[in-house]
């Protein structure tokens, strides 16, 4: 196995697709229902340890294009200034996504830290005290002593929220017994049948009318002006669906065997125009050294890649070894 410019090129080539594919999958609610999110997040984080290994089989198929790069080279390469210092397009695109990055970063740990610490603020309920209010038994809910839950006036949706430290956050109002039910069921457990599913629903919508219009600072929101969220949370109770074994297994084949071709088939670009942004691989300073049915090549003296393919390299000089390369030199 060899790490090699050509390698990590088509590496960054094909991830990037596959990533941008993945993408435009999880906008789809229909794909993130019966995927579902950790099935997303696994195939997400296996594309980059993909990526943090570049490597190429000796079995790879090497696949030549000329001028490949070059014109993207030349656009990433001109000059927006040039005095009083040099300012690139490449420079510009580095700079706005690394100001985008820093911004979402801050805005997230921000938002996440402040609704923590006003979490903390807040006075922890007993669940044996809610149990005995409610008449509930816990050991219906597997694990749910592990989750703290607050009653809050700032939010008008029951939710789960952390990741450390997990919070059911309800709105502060007085529930039936039914409908406290119902939330356990769903936010805790995701277990509803056909007929809780709709008793749930509308225990959401009397929610939302009796605290529609809070100053809500907090988490998601339901209002009488936007509807949205309500809708979405509604169309996600009735129709949550088990997430299909099947559907993912294909999906994680289906990236392991595109992973795969990004190791099998790699991406050589070549280009013999001296004008060129880069390294310009001319007859003078390339030559090749054969190893065993494969050819190392070397530009100015430094190795580039291996190949079995000399049909870019016609007029290139091929040395058996280093020595012939010292001698002739």
């Amino acid at each position: 196995m060899d790490l090699t410019i050509s390698s990590v090129l088509t590496t960054c080539i094909w991830t990037s697709i596959l990533i941008v594919a993945l993408c435009v999958l999880c906008k789809s609610r229909v794909v993130m229902k019966r995927i579902g999110p950790h099935c997303m997040i696994i195939v997400f984080m296996v594309i980059i340890i993909r990526m943090f290994v570049p490597i190429e089989f000796p079995f790879t198929y090497s696949w030549y294009v000329e001028d490949f790069l070059t014109p993207f080279r030349r656009l990433f390469e001109f000059k927006l200034l040039e005095r009083p210092v040099i300012f690139k397009v490449w420079h510009l695109l580095i700079a706005v996504w690394a100001v985008g990055v820093l911004l979402g970063i801050v805005r997230r740990v921000y938002v996440y830290t402040a609704f923590m610490r006003y979490m903390k603020l807040l006075p922890e309920e007993s669940w044996h005290v809610l149990a005995e209010k409610y008449q509930l038994d816990l050991s219906r809910y597997s694990q749910i002593e592990q989750i703290k839950i607050v009653f809050c006036q700032q939010v008008d949706s029951p939710y789960v929220f952390g990741v450390k430290t997990s919070y059911l956050v309800l709105p502060a109002k007085e529930y039936e017994k039914e409908q406290f039910h119902y939330i356990l069921l769903h936010e805790v457990l995701s277990l509803l049948s056909e007929e809780e599913k709709i008793s749930y629903m509308q225990c959401l919508k009397d929610v939302a009318v009796q605290l529609a219009g809070k100053d809500v600072s907090f988490g998601v929101a339901f209002s009488r002006n936007n509807l949205r969220e309500l809708n979405r949370r509604m169309d996600f109770i009735a129709h949550f669906k088990k997430f299909g074994t099947c559907l993912q297994l294909m999906l994680c084949v289906a990236v392991f065997a595109f992973l795969m071709l990004s190791s099998v088939v790699v991406v050589e670009p070549y280009s013999f125009d001296q004008d060129s942004v880069g390294i310009a691989m001319t007859d003078d300073n390339t030559y090749l050294i054969k190893n065993g049915d494969q050819y190392e090549v070397y530009i100015d003296g430094v190795y580039i890649f291996k190949t079995d393919d000399l049909t870019p390299f016609k007029n290139v000089k091929i040395y058996n070894n280093s020595q012939e390369v010292d001698t002739n030199d």
